[in-house]
């Protein structure tokens, strides 16, 4: 679904501990949802990166081989000990690696050797989402709805947890949570008055955001039309009552 693929952090952000250097993605937020750069060895791993490709194309062709040794050679612990830091991290109950571990489990790292695992994924955002981590919650409920990941489908927890990062003012879930009373979906009623309720609510967060990134109004409004491809007058009317206060509120 388009929204979820807008709205959730990247696993690139989720690495370095930025909740909000999504895709398209979640806006930065602040106070208990607020996610803050943590440091260790994927800075190192960048670092080593860098100095790598600076000495492959530097060096004489016939080397190649031996630096593509090295290449495996180093970089195999630093993968290992990035995950190990991670999961020793969350499993002390810090917030940003949980929230990244969760990412990490949920899409899989080729880079670090991370396959997906949607147990897991829910395991640790779920954690982080306890916390007040608003990504993770709409993360979190956003997959109960569709199912993705392999995830199992529960409405009751998909209403849950939008509705509390909604609460906690992020205008994501206000937008999910008005995007299912539209739609009459993840088990609620079709309620245009309960969706421009929400809707407009998402509205003003928007302004109040930082921004949210590479997502737009007319990428909300594909996903509204995906999901609506027969609207009545009224349902015409909302969405694009609803877009146009986005556009006049450019992040």
């Amino acid at each position: 679904m388009y929204s979820y693929k807008l709205f959730l952090p990247t696993v690139a952000g989720a690495i370095d501990g930025n909740a909000d250097a999504a895709s398209i993605s979640a806006p930065t937020t602040t106070g208990a949802g607020a996610v803050t750069k943590k440091k260790f060895c994927s800075s190192s791993l960048s670092t080593f990166y860098s100095l790598l490709f600076f000495l492959i194309t530097h060096t004489d062709p016939k080397y190649l081989t031996i630096m593509l040794f090295v290449l495996l050679f180093f970089t195999t612990p630093l993968k290992a000990d990035y995950l190990s830091y991670l999961t020793e991290e969350a499993d002390k109950g810090d917030i940003v690696s949980q929230n990244n571990l969760g990412y990490l489990y949920l899409y899989g790292s080729n880079e670090y050797d991370i396959p997906k695992d949607i147990d897991k994924a829910i395991y640790y955002l779920s954690a982080a989402a306890a916390q007040g981590q608003v990504n993770a919650m709409t993360t979190v409920g956003w997959t109960y709805f569709t199912g993705e990941h392999g995830a199992p489908k529960d409405n009751d927890e998909a209403i849950y947890w939008n509705q509390k990062a909604s609460d906690a003012g992020f205008t994501v879930a206000s937008y999910n949570i008005g995007f299912f009373y539209y739609s009459g979906l993840a088990g609620l009623e079709q309620d245009l008055t309960m969706a421009k309720k929400y809707w407009l609510l998402s509205a003003s967060q928007w302004l109040n955001s930082e921004g949210l990134h590479d997502t737009t109004a007319e990428g909300l409004l594909g996903e509204i039309n995906e999901y609506n491809p027969n609207p009545s007058k009224e349902m015409i009317e909302l969405r694009d009552f609803y877009i146009m206060l986005l556009k006049s509120n450019p992040s």
